[in-house]
């Protein structure tokens, strides 16, 4: 070896000098910029987030002296403030614990242990602002004083916090109860995969919480990312291949340095559905397309490990390295921040108590539960690196569950160890109870607005001044309102558990308790997802899985994390490529509103399938339990109905909605469980919750009490009509507005009628402000077009009235004929009114109506009849009674393309009187009646035609004086084959032609609501003639006797009227019906109607 020279050395430093010059400069370093920070002495070794910590404890001593010492409000403890003595210190912590509210003992004061450590915080916290030290001696008196004396004098307590360990018993059951019951908030599919993937990773590594969920104020380039993972296919025996994975725990406790100090962790995967992290892993990197070299499930399966090796190492995706694998999902989109620790632990607690615990696990008893598991089989130094702790005393000392885990009673009797009580009492499964509400019941519920905190801040908010502050008073009103809530379900909670353990004790275990159901949305989801009913099956099985069977797995796991949450879809109503699925519609569904997108769908394959089937819109039926349309007045479709009772096991009868979709229909508890009723009514099916709230409010009316619950299934007996109502709302999960009794509501008005009442008060005003002279409007020209109308009356069932009127009564009611012609003017001139029959109280108006109900009523504005109900036909009539004049005929009626729209003819149900009509004049019930047709010997108003086909056409004024056809009379209805025919008009006709002309030529052109209006003027005029001889007859005991004793032995309403008129012969069957309802004796389940 050649030795080098001195000049050739000296020559090689200054080189070397010369690149470290370079590089300094490089690097702009300069030489005094540091010095005077490098003059100070560190205080400390204490990171920056715990001296943030420590200042906290600090500033409570700053307003110790200021309230105690009579210190300025501006005094500071900085640079330099002297330390306090040991007395000032014993002072400061007794004024510190009586600021301080406890969470664990009794008294309210904070424990032992919490008062010496924030002791401890505060003496290093006081060194790091003031630079004095307390001294060694008074710190150690004061720790002293406060483990001891304070605990002997009871000043505090010295209670814990019991340590639990979370069993894997009590992991199956939660992720069980994750993949098969209700979920206790929205879960988006990735957020279910990446969820389970994550907790299973909690358990099997020890991991603390942060490190792989990071806290809100550090997510910021933390979180669990692909590049912490190494995956690994291994070669096995019974397979081509097993995954194996390292996993490299990088944001652990104390690491100064995470990007170059890792821990790892070494997982198998595992045939059992429920611990196979594998199978979660390879679809959440399938879906983030993170995978080198595959792209779907089906690829992974089908490699092979190459021969003469026994394993193949898989990479990521360069630009999918640093992703974060748990990431915050929303329905709308998944976001690349990683899921926070606030909302992992969150979802946790609300999973938990879903699946029947009381108690809420933490991770931390995760971490217990592997270092017990470790201990057994490895060194205390392997325990303390798996937990990631430098002493290994520190399992020992901070890591051991408070009950023992030793088997005493085996060991002194030199037995084998049975461990099943150790782990029962260690555990969680002494927290867990089958059934456990998961929320407050109605009566708890409306009791917290009476919580005083809730009215002082409620009182804030109505004396607060400007918006910001109602918006603060409000926002604190929410948050204490929740944690009011959450405090009174778990004292709920705990009282429910005690009850239900008491109640097994007193019935000796033999019978069995009823549980609320909570998972009826879940299994319509599954029909919604099929996936994800294939996984509920599997994950709740947890039979262990084969290697073509995990791949169906992933591939069910990858299908669900790509699955669209935006908008959700009932099965064979997905859009195609963002449009209408229909080809006659094929409309863009992105420009409307996201509730309207499977409304617009739903309602377009609705009328294809009644193209389809031949038949009309209001016809078609859908089925919500198997997703398809049906002809409703089928035989087929009772059969079809017929098939789903037995099936109909769900306590739940709620309308469900889920991601701007009725996912499910609502049904009533009474009618679905009447067999006196056809299958199709009780399956009528209700998507709107209101409507189904008001059917379900006419059997509550009628319902005597004490009562028994109408669920088969279900054995709660109520004792008053607000126990019934909030049973429906615990139980059967109606809505909550069920548990106040509805009043009656104002029907909405013709916006017609509220243009008049606007322009009638701005006129007003303008009359008061300058009087005008009234100009004469000119008229409205006659309307040339024509609309065809189909107007549908009820009519009784079975047999029509015969004519008990004589011959004279007859040409008297000629001239009533010509006022009905009037009122018909009026009405026809709406585009779809609903006109009264007399209800059964004579109170209420109800619909006439016996129709099989719609299994979805807001599908169509018609309702099917039943077999008990009427028959309807076309009769046509000579349409010149009808013509419309000009002044009513002020616009053309338009036809709109809606999908629950009337077409031309417009169907007329009768309960318009009662419900359009505002007030209860004397006007409603002659003009019902006249728009009704005529009357029964009872007084009862009874409708004339079944459908009338009206072409609207220019009316001459001589058409209000014709005659109707002669066999048209009050009590016989027959089709009419003359239209010419004409008959003198009554003498009261000029009187009301002339004041109609008048009214016509002062007000100009009408509308609707004037229209109404006029008409029953001028039917109020003859009213006392037409109401004062018809007046009902009421029913003798005799009467009500020999009706009572038919009803029940006789089958058909019609018998009974045949029966009853051989006795009392002016009775009609109308008057018969109406009399029955009032007197016949209450039903528990359903007051309708026998089937006829």
């Amino acid at each position: 070896m050649a030795i080098r020279s001195s000049s050739s050395k000296a020559e090689q430093d200054e080189k070397k000098r010369k690149a470290r010059r370079e590089l300094r400069k490089q690097r702009g370093y300069e030489a005094k910029a540091h010095q005077q920070k490098d003059t100070q002495r560190t205080r400390g070794r204490a990171s920056p987030k715990t001296k943030k910590r420590y200042a906290g404890k600090v500033r409570r001593y700053e307003e110790f002296l200021q309230e105690e010492k009579d210190m300025p409000e501006d005094h500071k403890v900085g640079d330099g403030h002297p330390a306090p003595t040991l007395e000032e210190l014993k002072e400061f912590i007794r004024w510190h614990v009586e600021s301080t509210n406890g969470r664990l003992a009794p008294n309210g004061r904070p424990t032992k242990d919490t008062t010496l450590i924030w002791a401890q915080e505060f003496v290093p916290g006081f060194y790091f602002l003031t630079g004095n030290e307390i001294s060694p001696h008074n710190r150690a008196a004061l720790y002293s004083w406060i483990e001891h004396d304070l605990v002997q004098e009871g000043f505090l307590s010295v209670i814990k916090r019991p340590k639990h360990t979370f069993k894997l018993s009590s992991f199956e059951r939660a992720m069980t109860a994750f993949w098969t019951t209700d979920d206790p908030f929205f879960m988006h599919g990735r957020y279910r995969v990446q969820f389970h993937f994550i907790t299973l990773q909690f358990l099997c590594t020890g991991a603390r919480v942060s490190s792989f969920t990071p806290a809100s104020a550090e997510r910021v380039g933390r979180g669990l990312r692909y590049k912490n993972i190494e995956l690994v296919l291994f070669r096995t025996d019974n397979a081509p291949w097993r995954v194996g994975w390292r996993l490299d725990q990088q944001f652990v406790k104390n690491n100064k340095d995470p990007e170059n100090t890792i821990f790892g962790t070494a997982i198998w995967d595992c045939n059992e559905p429920i611990y196979s992290g594998a199978l979660h892993l390879l679809a959440l990197a399938l879906a983030d397309n993170a995978l080198f070299g595959f792209s779907r499930p089906e690829e992974i399966f089908e490699q092979r490990i190459p021969e003469g090796e026994d394993e193949l190492v898989l990479r990521w995706n360069d630009e999918a390295k640093d992703r974060c694998i748990v990431r915050r999902v929303t329905a709308e989109k998944v976001s690349e921040e990683p899921l926070t620790k606030e909302r992992y632990q969150e979802g946790l607690r609300k999973i938990l108590v879903n699946a029947g615990y009381f108690v809420t696990a933490t991770v931390h008893a995760m971490r217990r539960e592997l270092g017990k598991a470790v201990q057994d089989k490895y060194s205390s130094a392997l325990v303390a690196q798996i937990l990631t702790q430098r002493s290994k005393a520190v399992y020992g000392n901070d890591y051991l569950a408070n009950c023992s885990g030793v088997d005493v009673f085996n060991a002194l009797r030199g037995r084998a160890a049975d461990h099943t009580h150790i782990d029962y009492f260690q555990g969680y499964d002494r927290f867990h109870e089958n059934g456990l509400p998961r929320r407050l019941p109605t009566e708890e519920e409306e009791k917290i607005h009476e919580d005083p905190c809730l009215v002082a801040k409620a009182a804030e908010i109505q004396q607060a001044q400007s918006d910001d502050d109602i918006r603060r008073a409000k926002r604190e009103y929410s948050v204490l309102k929740r944690r009011i809530s959450s405090n009174r379900l778990q004292k709920y909670q705990s009282q429910w558990v005690q009850s239900r353990r008491d109640w097994k004790i007193l019935t000796r275990g033999r019978e069995r308790p009823d549980h609320i159901e909570q998972s009826a949305e879940k299994r319509v989801l599954c029909k919604l997802m099929p996936e994800l009913g294939r996984l509920a099956a599997v994950m709740s099985s947890n039979e262990p899985l084969s290697f073509d069977e995990k791949a169906s797995v992933v591939k069910d796991l990858f299908t669900q994390c790509l699955r669209d949450f935006d908008a959700v879809y009932r099965p064979g109503e997905e859009p195609f490529e963002k449009r209408c699925p229909v080809v006659s519609c094929r409309k863009l569904l992105e420009p409307m509103e996201k509730p309207l997108w499977s409304t617009h769908i739903h309602s377009c394959i609705q009328r294809e399938s009644a193209r389809n089937l031949n038949i009309p819109l209001q016809q078609i039926k859908y089925c919500w339990e198997c997703y398809t349309f049906h002809d409703g007045k089928s035989a087929e479709f009772e059969e079809h109905c017929a098939g789903h009772l037995p099936s109909m096991t769900s306590q739940h009868y709620e309308v469900m909605v889920y991601r701007h979709t009725t996912i499910r229909a609502g049904y009533c508890i009474e009618c679905m469980w009447d067999d006196r009723l056809p299958a199709a009514c009780r399956m009528r099916a209700f998507d709107r919750s209101t409507e189904l709230r008001e059917h379900l409010e006419e059997h509550v009316d009628r319902k005597s009490w004490p009562s028994e619950c109408a669920d088969p299934s279900c054995n709660h007996i109520a004792t008053e009509e607000q126990d019934y109502r909030r049973h429906l709302r615990d139980v059967h999960h109606y809505h909550k507005t069920i548990c106040v009794r509805a009043k009656k509501a104002c029907k909405k008005r013709l916006s017609s009628m509220q243009d008049e009442e606007s322009n009638s008060d701005r006129d007003h005003c303008m009359q008061r402000k300058r009087p005008r002279k009234q100009r004469k409007k000119p008229s409205v020209p006659l309307s040339t077009t024509t609309k065809e109308l189909k107007i549908t009356f009820w009519e009784p069932p079975a047999m029509r009235l015969k004519t008990i009127t004589s011959v004279p009564a007859q040409e008297k009611d000629k001239g009533q004929e010509s006022l009905k012609g009037m009122a018909w003017q009026a009405v026809n001139n709406c585009q779809s009114l609903d006109l009264p029959a007399v209800s059964q109280n004579s109170q209420n108006a109800r619909s006439a109506t016996f129709d099989t109900p719609d299994l979805t009523d807001s599908l169509s504005g018609y309702s099917s009849p039943s077999t008990t109900g009427p028959t309807f036909g076309a009769v046509p009539i000579n349409p010149r009674i009808l013509e419309t004049p000009s002044a009513l005929l002020r616009q053309p009626v338009e036809e709109t393309e809606q999908p629950y729209s009337c077409s031309s003819r417009v169907h007329v149900e009768s309960n318009y009187a009662t419900e359009k009509i505002e007030g209860n004049t004397t006007l409603q019930q002659p003009f019902a009646d006249l728009a009704l047709g005529r009357y029964d010997s009872q007084g009862v108003a009874v409708p004339e035609t079944d459908n009338i086909i009206i072409e609207h056409a220019p009316l001459s004024l001589t058409s209000l004086n014709a005659k109707p056809a002669p066999s048209l009379t009050y009590h016989e209805s027959k089709p009419i084959e003359k239209a010419d025919c004409t008959t003198q008009s009554s003498s009261d006709m000029p009187v009301i032609e002339g004041r109609i002309k008048e009214a016509v030529g002062l007000t100009g052109p009408m509308t609707r609501a004037k229209a109404k209006e006029q008409a029953a003027k001028a039917c109020q005029r003859s009213t006392d003639f037409q109401t004062s001889g018809q007046k009902a007859r009421p029913y003798s005991q005799e009467e009500d006797k020999l009706l009572k004793t038919l009803m029940r032995k006789l089958a058909t309403f019609e018998a009974v009227t045949l029966a009853f008129q051989k006795r009392f012969p002016g009775r009609s069957a109308i008057s018969l019906r109406k009399r029955w309802s009032v007197i016949r004796p209450p039903s528990r389940r359903s007051t309708r109607l026998k089937p006829l």
